[in-house]
């Protein structure tokens, strides 16, 4: 529809308020970096039928509101980092998720609502095309925006996944504007990409909490660097069930691999370097007379990398990351959260370095460029836990939130 983060920001700075002053852009954020007419298409006609549905899962009078807006994904380790979240919490916490509920009324209730948001778009400076989009986006928020206001109003703290989303947006601004104190968890390693039409950048540009809950001194480094005031980061360690959180294990690696290695494909917004990665690594299997796993992020398509495998692939990996990197000597990948997985399990994981690599990645023991640089590398010692320490502060395993503010 906009495809570039430069329009989006424009469009948000135009400040289209809803009736609860919440920002109508920056809630569809995300949805904007999507060009393909089939995307928009799917998009309206989700809009048209599906609506957003509070499941209060444990209601039981805490002044901690704990909300899970990407529920609806299915994806395990974020349902893991809300409850480890939760588990560390000095304060308990009350919980909620929302996902979409498919009804065929919602088309009323977007054929009212949305009259009034294309105007209040119109009005704002948009333009026709955008305002009809956007009003077709919005208009189902208006029924979960009158549930989640009468919600909010028992609470003192909300707590949401990530605020860079369209639901955990939405609830997050409401609870700016209604004076609660707002929080968001860090579930990623956020940075800051220079391809304009990557949504992942809204991660840090669509930071709309008090505060955010991160891993590190690398995530709030990131965040600076965007602009954000350091006070706005508490660092509370890595939201994961892990060794690292306990104790540091480190691990000397000197050995040119003979075995298998992995290779750990990023999500569809970095496709063009998965396909780098597999040439990498048909060139490493060659090189090292070994053979290659897959293990492919939860939006990549199977089929549409089969063609590019060479001799050394022996298969793809569906087991969790932990199976997956306990089983070898390296993996390669580009830039993503999970290479701390493959460290914590004392696996080397190499960051694939092209032109665009985030600045927060960009570290000479992680990084390389070629094949034959990654072989020179591997004769080197490697200390897992060191590098881990880097990017994840060992944390508390009590998380206070602002207490003078609750």
């Amino acid at each position: 529809m906009i495809g570039n983060r430069e329009e989006v920001s424009r469009l948000k700075a135009l400040e289209c308020l809803d009736g609860w002053g919440v920002n109508i852009v920056n809630v569809l954020a995300v949805y904007l970096y999507e060009v393909s007419p089939l995307s928009i298409l799917r998009r309206l006609v989700r809009s048209l039928f599906w609506v957003p549905y509070i499941d209060k899962k444990e209601c039981a009078g805490s002044s901690v509101l704990v909300l899970h807006g990407c529920k609806g994904k299915k994806r395990k380790d974020y349902d893991s980092l809300v409850g480890v979240f939760r588990q560390r919490s000095a304060e308990k916490t009350d919980y909620v998720e929302v996902v979409d509920k498919h009804k065929w009324q919602a088309i009323f209730l977007v054929a009212c609502n949305f009259p009034g948001l294309f105007f209040l778009l119109r009005k704002s400076g948009v333009s026709v095309s955008r305002s009809v989009v956007l009003a077709a986006y919005y208009a189902r928020f208006v029924g979960f925006g009158r549930e989640l206001v009468d919600l909010l109003a028992k609470y003192d703290s909300l707590v949401t996944f990530c605020d860079a989303q369209p639901y955990d947006n939405f609830a997050a601004q409401m609870a700016n504007t209604l004076g609660k104190n707002t929080y968001t968890l860090q579930h990623g390693q956020y940075r800051y990409v220079d391809d304009a039409a990557n949504p992942d950048n809204e991660a840090i540009l669509n930071f709309v909490s008090d505060k955010l809950l991160c891993w590190g001194g690398k995530t709030v480094d990131e965040f600076v660097r965007a602009g954000y005031d350091v006070s706005r980061f508490e660092i509370v360690g890595w939201l994961r069930d892990s060794k690292f959180q306990n104790e540091a294990q480190c691990k000397q690696y000197s050995d040119v691999p003979r075995v298998n290695f992995g290779v750990l494909f990023s999500g569809e917004n970095s496709k063009s370097i998965n396909f780098d990665l597999l040439r990498m690594a048909n060139t490493l299997s060659n090189s090292l007379n070994c053979s290659y796993v897959v293990r492919m992020h939860p939006d990549n398509c199977r089929e549409e990398y089969e063609g590019y495998m060479g001799a050394g692939f022996s298969g793809f990996s569906e087991e969790s990351a932990a199976d997956f990197f306990s089983k070898f000597k390296f993996t390669i990948s580009y830039a993503t959260g999970a290479v701390f997985i493959a460290l914590e399990n004392e696996c080397p994981c190499f960051v694939y370095k092209d032109d665009d690599l985030p600045v927060v990645f960009d570290d000479e023991r992680l990084t390389f460029s070629t094949a034959l640089g990654l072989v020179a590398k591997l004769e080197s010692d490697f200390n897992c836990s060191e590098v881990l320490g880097l990017y994840l502060s060992p944390g508390t395993q009590r998380i206070e939130l602002m207490k003078n503010d609750l």
